[in-house]
C-alpha cells in the first residue's frame, strides 16, 4: 500500500474526467524553487469541498495508476494520479508546501540498475507494484540518487519494499514517427530512505 500527504496551491479548477473522477492540478514547490505539478482526483462524495484557484489545500490520499491508449504512439501509457481520501484547507500544516509519500510492502516490477547522468551523478530508477487487498492499484515509477541508489542496488536481493520519498513531476518531449512532438509530464517518487524484507 501507499499513502500520500500533500499541501500546495490549486492550479486548475476541478473537472470531471473520462474515468468519472473530478481532477485538478496541485502545485508544490521544492526547496530549489522548482514547482511539481501533481494531478489529484477525487470522487463525488468530496465534490462539495471548495477548491478555489490559487488557494492552498491539503490532500491525504494514495498513488493510483491506470492505462490510457495513446493513438499517436499506438500503445497504452500509464497515467499516475493521487486519489484523495481527504481534502482540507491545510491549516494543520505549518509549512507552506508538503509532499510526503510512504510506501509499504510493495514489490518490484523492474529491477534497480545503477547508471550515471551526463553530469556524472549516480541514479537508479525502477517500477514498484502497489497492491490493496491483493488487487494491483498502481505501478509506481521511482528514482533514487547517489548514496541511496548505490545502497539500494548493492542489496541485490529485493523482496517487499518500503520507502519514504516525494512525488515529483518532470516534463519531457515525446517525438512521434511523423516527426511531430508533444510535451508530456512524467511522475515518479524520489526515494529518500527505504527498508526491505526478503521474500521466501
Amino acid at each position: 500500500m501507499n499513502t500520500v500527504t500533500l499541501k500546495g496551491i490549486v492550479k486548475s479548477i476541478p473537472e470531471k474526467s473520462a474515468k468519472g473522477y473530478y481532477e485538478f492540478e496541485l502545485g508544490i514547490k521544492r526547496y530549489s524553487g522548482y514547482e511539481d505539478m501533481i494531478k489529484v482526483v477525487f470522487e463525488d462524495a468530496m465534490s462539495n469541498f471548495s477548491i478555489a484557484l490559487g488557494e492552498p489545500v491539503a490532500i491525504l490520499g494514495s498513488i493510483i495508476s491506470y492505462s490510457e491508449y495513446d493513438v499517436n504512439a499506438r500503445k497504452a501509457r500509464t497515467l499516475i494520479r493521487v486519489k484523495a481520501s481527504q481534502i482540507t484547507d491545510g491549516n494543520e500544516f505549518e509549512d507552506e508546501y508538503v509532499n510526503v509519500v510512504n510506501i509499504f510492502d510493495n514489490t518490484f516490477l523492474t529491477d534497480p540498475v545503477i547508471r550515471k547522468t551526463p553530469k556524472n551523478l549516480v541514479i537508479t530508477d525502477f517500477v514498484l507494484v502497489n497492491k490493496e487487498g491483493g488487487v494491483v492499484t498502481a505501478h509506481i515509477p521511482c528514482i533514487a540518487w547517489n548514496g541511496v541508489a548505490r545502497k539500494l542496488v548493492a542489496i541485490g536481493n529485493w523482496g517487499k519494499f518500503s520507502a519514504i520519498g516525494r512525488l515529483q513531476s518532470r516534463e519531457y518531449t515525446k517525438q512521434y514517427d511523423d516527426d511531430t512532438m508533444e510535451i508530456r509530464t512524467a511522475y515518479e517518487v524520489s526515494i529518500s530512505s527505504f527498508s526491505f524484507s526478503v521474500e521466501g
